[in-house]
């Protein structure tokens, strides 16, 4: 299977990603933007409040597929919502939480990292450090 991200790039995968809103702040959509270039599709899931933040969204992204959720169903619920749709129809999955932002670069050492791993032995891949100190580019300030 080739796809093509938004950023013209072929790859023979698909990425698609998904973020939990619960009571989400402006700041949220900073946040999605440093990521959903990258995604063939994002799943964000309204946990509650976040009717505004996903008009906006989907005003600006053509990638986005909503999951409303009738009251705050937590975490583990929406996920795996995410997951009976996802699992037949793409590759790989990254879940975000709505603060989830990253640095330039990242998300697309992430994306060219994911055909150099061994799937049948990793579960999954993350940050090998995380530095709560540092300012976040994505708008907020410290963690």
């Amino acid at each position: 299977m080739e796809t093509i991200n938004s950023k013209d790039k072929a790859r023979d995968f698909s990425l698609v990603g998904s973020v939990i809103l619960y009571n989400p702040d402006s700041d949220v959509l900073e946040h999605i933007k440093s990521y959903i270039e990258y995604l063939d599709c994002l799943f964000v899931v309204n946990n509650q409040n976040g009717e505004k933040i996903i008009k906006k969204l989907k005003k600006e992204y053509p990638n986005i597929q909503v999951i409303n959720e009738p009251e705050n169903m937590g975490i583990a619920y929406p996920l795996n919502q995410v997951l009976k749709l996802w699992k037949d129809k793409y590759d790989f999955l990254m879940t975000m939480d709505q603060d989830s932002c990253y640095v330039p670069g990242v998300m697309e050492a992430y994306v060219g990292q994911i055909p150099n791993f061994d799937w049948h032995t990793t579960l999954g891949i993350g940050p090998k450090k995380i530095a709560y100190q540092e300012e976040c580019p994505c708008g907020r300030g410290t963690k």
